[in-house]
């Protein structure tokens, strides 16, 4: 009769029986899409208003491509987390800074550092699963050294410290000694140059910027896709965030972190490489690829993107955290438990926001480098030659 009497007040008269029941079961359907509807935006607007993200874990990784330390607490300046990817295991003949996507056994050293009482750094403990450990004193510098690698655009000053150069050479199987960056490098000497704004930006080790942040829902969603159980320390991140969305990390322009509301900039979605492959701790020997080359495949599948993520470096590889920087952050100490507050991007990717923002061009060289080629062309300007 409700049925009947609603179409009556419409206007639709002399439906069959059938006719009828089709109509009301349409409205039915109709009326339930629109409750539905009224649904999830009353529960998105709850959520948001109602959840909280903040830091659920941090890392640093003091010799680059070696294992992690997960610390509770971690103080940030322009380079990134203190002491984070600091050192770094070199050929001794050429200076060549090593990576697990060439030497996977890296992943099987963990540096465990150990602090004086003002939190400097007295040594590093370097051990592997049945190869013993090895103590290396850094608190005197040993002789100079010129490093190199294919993340950046020249060679970098370091010093060595040989304690440790007899048992990380027997656990490679390579003459290799231990260097420390001597200060930090500008960000414009790296790869990510076309997304560096600001001259005071500097990374040390790092491959790509001084920090990468990612969610803890998007490791989940990772895993679900890839049928993994891979912790968040298997991408290498410094800082996981809580309470988000799945990738909603890589929407944001920025966050502020803590009560001090520490400023960090977003600077492009993170492209991976193959160290994805590598197992850094977990189902199999750290440095072991048993199934890793399956996860990489599976992450391309659905997490490759355009260029319009991160230009044309490095192709198709799947993006997944964000590289940040540091703002005006020196001295600060950010917590795992710190309140994360983010300011959404209004563009496409972080690295569409990021170049509109950018007073250079640029473009790549044969060595996939980003070169500067001028100022970029305004309304009423003259583009350089």
């Amino acid at each position: 009769m409700v049925g009947s009497s609603l179409l009556a007040a419409m206007g639709v008269e002399h439906l069959s029986a059938v006719e009828t029941v089709l109509a009301v079961i349409g409205f039915a359907m109709l009326a339930c899409c629109a409750a539905a509807t009224v649904a999830l935006f009353v529960g998105e607007v709850a959520h948001r208003c109602t959840r909280r993200l903040r830091v659920a874990e941090l890392w640093i990784y003091p010799v680059k491509s070696c294992g992690g330390v997960r610390v509770a607490e971690a103080r940030l300046d322009r380079a990134g987390l203190r002491y984070d990817r600091e050192f770094a295991v070199v050929k001794r003949a050429t200076g060549e800074v090593l990576s697990q996507k060439q030497y996977p056994a890296l992943a099987a050293v963990s540096p465990r550092p150990v602090y004086g009482r003002v939190g400097e750094l007295l040594e590093l403990v370097l051990s592997s699963p049945g190869g013993g450990s090895v103590r290396v004193d850094v608190r005197t510098a040993g002789d100079h050294a010129t490093t190199t690698w294919s993340g950046h655009d020249g060679p970098l000053s370091a010093v060595v410290y040989p304690l440790g150069d007899a048992w990380l050479s027997d656990h490679l199987g390579l003459d290799v000694t231990l260097c420390r960056l001597r200060g930090a490098r500008p960000l414009r000497g790296t790869r990510l140059a076309p997304v560096s704004l600001d001259d005071r930006d500097r990374c040390r080790y790092q491959d790509g910027a001084p920090l990468t942040w990612v969610g803890e829902a998007s490791v989940a969603a990772v895993n679900r896709r890839v049928r993994a159980r891979l912790p968040a320390f298997h991408f290498r991140p410094n800082v996981v965030i809580a309470g988000c969305r799945a990738f909603e990390e890589t929407t944001w322009a920025r966050v502020h972190v803590g009560a001090r509301r520490v400023p960090i900039r977003a600077l492009m979605d993170c492209y991976r490489c193959t160290m994805v492959t590598v197992d850094q701790a977990g189902e199999a020997a750290p440095g072991a690829r048993p199934r890793g080359h399956d996860v990489f495949a599976g992450m391309k599948r659905f997490l490759a993107k355009d260029a319009a993520t991160h230009g044309p470096l490095p192709g198709a590889n799947p993006n997944l955290a964000v590289f940040a920087a540091p703002d005006d952050a020196v001295g600060v100490v950010v917590r795992e438990g710190d309140d994360v507050a983010p300011t959404p991007i209004g563009r496409p990717s972080i690295w569409a926001h990021n170049r509109a923002r950018h007073p250079d061009e640029f473009e790549l060289d044969d060595r996939r480098f980003w070169v500067r080629t001028g100022a970029k062309q305004t309304a009423g300007s003259k583009k350089d030659d």
